[in-house]
Formats: C-alpha cells, sequence, structure tokens
C-alpha cells in the first residue's frame, strides 16, 4: 500500500477533513484550553529564531530554560497533552492545514527501524550542539531553521503524524520519560491525541493507544 487512504478529492469533505481552522482545532472537537495553548505555543515557538540572534545570551535562554523544561513538562502534563500542543507537530501538519496533506507512507523498513533513525538524529544533534550551536546564536538559529522546514516538507510529503512518529529526534527522548502508559488512567479525552480524521501514518499508534504503541 503505497498511498494513506484519503478521502476522494470529488466527495464533500466532512467536518474533520477541512483545512484552515477547523482542522487547527481539530475539526472543532478540541478543547478550547488545548486551542489556547497552540496558539501560544505556536506564537512562543516563532519567537525563537529572533530571540535567540536579537537577545545577549539568547542561545543560553534556549538551551538551559526551554529545552531543560520539556522533560519536566511532559512527565507533568503527560504525553497527550504535549502532542496536541507541541509547535513543531504543527509544523509537521502544515500541509494538511493549508488543505494539502500529503499522501505516501513511510514504507515497512522505516516501520521497523524508526527509533534507530531517532536515536541517530538526537546524537547528530547533540554533537552539532558540543561543536557549533552551543556557543554560536547564528548556529542555532539556522538549526531551528533547518528543522522547521524539514517538518513542513514532511507535510506535504507524507500523511498523518509522520514527522512525529518516524523523524523528529525528541520523539526518542519522549518515550523514555512517557513509555509505558497504562490506557485506563485519566479521563478518555486526555488519552489520545489522534489526527481528525485518522489516516493510518502508523501500526499501533502512539496517539491512539500509548500502552499498545509501546
Amino acid at each position: 500500500m503505497k498511498k494513506l487512504p484519503v478521502v476522494d478529492s470529488a466527495k464533500k469533505p466532512s467536518k474533520t477533513q477541512t483545512a484552515g481552522w477547523q482542522a487547527f482545532t481539530d475539526g472543532g472537537i478540541a478543547p478550547h484550553w488545548v486551542i489556547a495553548a497552540r496558539v501560544v505555543m505556536m506564537l512562543a515557538f516563532a519567537a525563537t529564531i529572533p530571540m535567540v540572534l536579537g537577545i545577549e545570551h539568547g542561545n543560553r535562554l534556549v538551551w538551559t530554560v526551554c529545552i531543560a523544561a520539556l522533560p519536566f513538562f511532559w512527565v507533568t502534563a503527560g504525553y497527550h497533552v504535549w502532542r496536541r500542543i507541541c509547535p513543531l507537530a504543527v509544523m509537521g501538519q502544515l500541509g494538511r492545514l493549508l488543505g494539502r496533506p500529503g499522501v505516501r507512507k513511510m514504507g515497512d523498513w522505516m516501520a521497523r527501524n524508526y527509533l534507530y533513525i531517532q536515536l541517530a538524529l538526537m546524537i547528530a544533534c547533540l554533537s552539532l550542539r558540543l561543536i557549533a550551536t552551543n556557543g554560536s546564536d547564528v548556529w542555532l538559529a539556522g538549526f531551528f531553521g533547518v528543522v522547521i522546514v524539514a517538518a513542513i516538507v514532511t507535510s506535504f510529503v507524507y500523511g498523518g503524524k509522520t514527522w512525529c512518529n518516524f523523524i523528529c529526534p525528541v520523539g526518542f527522548v519522549e518515550k523514555i520519560h512517557t513509555e509505558p502508559s497504562r490506557s485506563s488512567t485519566g479521563r478518555p479525552e486526555e488519552m489520545t491525541s489522534q489526527c481528525a480524521p485518522c489516516v493510518a501514518c502508523k501500526k499501533h499508534c502512539p496517539d491512539i493507544d500509548l500502552e499498545q504503541g509501546y
């Protein structure tokens, strides 16, 4: 199967299959606090590169405050909350938001080895930090720019949360801090961060059932 089961463009799209604000709000079913958090996180993310370039020791603020706070947020707010408001995850679905979602699906090799890919990318990013991004605001801003562009390009080629599930190096760290997780805890609406609609981009999707995904 080379393409995802996307809806025929000749058919009238449903509420959850529209682009723009409807897609940003999961077809209007996302809680107001989730929508507000997404907006705030997107604004903060948009200010990252200007902060790095325009504020003295901006790169130090990124590494010692922003990045260092992520694991604390994951273990306190929970996996699914982060997956619903992560600004890079929004960039990884920009194609869907603009009405041009990718339709390709990662192959079997990637499905078996994606953890190695994420680990390798994370090691590469940490190595780059030691030699460039930790001490140079220009290198750090360029690094963020490359990551953002990579997530956006993925969203126009591959469907669903392919960027989050297969490529994002932060995803490997998320797993260390949040998995395994019992699916019976919490309220049902808090135990999922799936796309609307689901396009089956990954088998045993952790956004639907984190325990089964583990």
